[in-house]
């Protein structure tokens, strides 16, 4: 923790003023002042927020106060000295275990550019789009639980250097012949491309990391302890190989593309394939950077699972997990009803033009049942993904995959049978077809009563989708760092 050169009150980083501020004085100070002081700095220690290097890895490192939580096991690390009093990772409301700790210096930082305030404007503007929300996430109390955390990327540069030969073809007719005419064309390359990042935290997940991408990595300035003041940062422990065959794709693509744009390829026929074949070798360099993002988790009901809510912070881009109410839903529903139920008889089933007879409904009421079987079965998936991690590289290197593969079908049958039923009505119908209407009416009755039921079913999906489970991350192994 830094002390104001004035007062000697505790300073923190302002995103506003890109200036460390006094909170009492309100002198502010660059945070690269080379005589920045400490307010913790003992004789022959290293006080917190300060740096020293490794003498095994040759790496920085930074002194912080480690923040554990006893719950989930996550970690948070601090420059204050102060009570960290709920967890960001798990939303249990307890004082996180306190340990002084040494953690590895990116060499790069991206600092915050959005206030905590325009960090709840943004996020209260999303959810004015919500209307289904619970009421409970619009409360201030709850969203005045953002934290600011630092999240670890690996910030991936790519050069290449060398000669691109590529083979073309270009063919025409002349009379009864086809003529086919080769090429072999040779173009000397040079290039960079740098900033493609991707998060290097098991405990920050890869979809909502995507959802409030990009971060301007080109924009990031020196590491410096500073920086972190007033805020907290997350712990890297995903190698940067995880990531290393898809940033390689991401440069390769953008060389390709700035190679295609000589006209002498297309004219000859040089297909994107080859060129991208025969890049030279390219070179990758790695660093470990800071990048500044908005935090809040929230339980739901049940105390089993979690909400987040992730705000960019250099850009203010929000990505949120927003269940629907089922309070809210069934009571738009239910005044929704009364004026389709009245569009459908008078313009439908009173009009002369267009009428519903027996069969017809029973056969509206089967395709509408294939179409919620497909949903409903394609919203199991993600939320199974999204359960298990699936979709994020980062957790499943450093936890491994789950047994199965997709969603049991046993646990899907509860949701999916409901529209199995109004398939099968409209089935057995289509097969019997019985002389009297009565018999029509009740199974498309069947049918349209499985339909709602089954669209309770699609809000209860969408909330599984847009949840996961109470995390566990101390649960790491023999060489668990947590």
């Amino acid at each position: 923790m830094y002390k104001c050169p004035g007062c000697g009150a505790p300073l923190r980083f302002d995103p506003k003023s890109q200036k460390l501020g006094c909170m009492f004085c309100g002198r502010q100070v660059d945070p690269r002042d080379p005589t920045l002081a400490y307010a913790n700095e003992a004789e022959g220690q290293t006080p917190v927020g300060g740096t020293q290097y490794d003498s095994q890895t040759g790496e920085q490192e930074y002194a912080a106060l480690a923040y554990v939580c006893p719950n989930c096991g996550a970690k948070l690390l601090s420059t204050e000295e102060t009570a960290a009093t709920f967890c960001s990772f798990c939303g249990s409301n307890v004082v996180l275990d306190e340990r002084l700790d040494a953690e590895s210096a990116p060499q790069r930082i991206i600092p915050f550019k959005v206030s905590a305030q325009e960090c709840a404007e943004a996020y209260k503007k999303r959810l004015s789009r919500a209307f289904f929300a619970p009421s409970s996430m619009k409360k201030d109390s709850e969203i005045a639980k953002f934290r600011g955390i630092y999240m670890p990327y690996w910030i991936y540069s790519y050069s290449t250097e060398g000669m691109v030969e590529s083979d073309g073809s270009v063919s025409h007719r002349t009379g009864d012949y086809i003529i086919k005419t080769n090429y072999r064309l040779y173009q000397q390359v040079s290039g960079r491309f740098s900033g493609i990042s991707y998060d290097a935290s098991s405990s920050f997940s890869d979809t909502l990391s995507e959802a409030i991408a990009p971060f301007k990595a080109e924009s990031a300035v020196p590491f410096a302890t500073s920086y972190l003041s007033g805020f907290y940062a997350d712990v890297s422990d995903v190698p940067a190989e995880v990531y290393a065959a898809e940033s390689e794709d991401v440069a390769e693509d953008f060389f390709v593309d700035n190679v295609m744009k000589d006209p002498a390829y297309p004219l000859h026929g040089v297909e994107r394939t080859k060129v991208r074949n025969r890049m030279p070798v390219r070179v990758r360099v790695e660093e470990k950077g800071y990048f500044p993002v908005w935090f809040l988790s929230s339980r739901t009901h049940d105390n089993k699972h979690i909400n987040y809510a992730v705000v960019n912070g250099e850009t203010g881009k929000v990505a949120a997990d927003i269940p629907v109410s089922f309070g809210k839903y069934l009571l738009f529903s239910l005044l929704a009803a009364i004026p389709i139920a009245l569009f459908i008889w008078f313009f439908i089933v009173e009009s002369s033009e267009m009428s519903l007879s027996p069969m017809n409904l029973i056969m509206l009421a089967g395709f509408v049942s294939v179409a919620f079987f497909f949903m409903m079965n394609s919203g199991l998936n993600q939320a199974y993904a999204r359960e298990n991690y699936l979709n994020d590289k980062g957790y499943l290197k450093r936890f491994g995959k789950p047994n199965e593969g997709s969603m049991p079908f046993a646990r899907k049958l509860r949701y999916l049978l409901k529209p199995i039923i109004g398939i099968a009505a409209v089935v057995v119908f289509f097969l019997w077809q019985p002389n009297e209407d009565l018999y029509y009416y009740i199974g498309a009755a069947v049918s349209f009563v499985m339909l709602i039921l089954s669209v309770l079913d699609l809000v209860r999906i969408h909330n599984l989708r847009v949840q996961q489970p109470i995390p566990q991350f101390k649960k790491r192994g023999g060489d668990e760092n947590a």
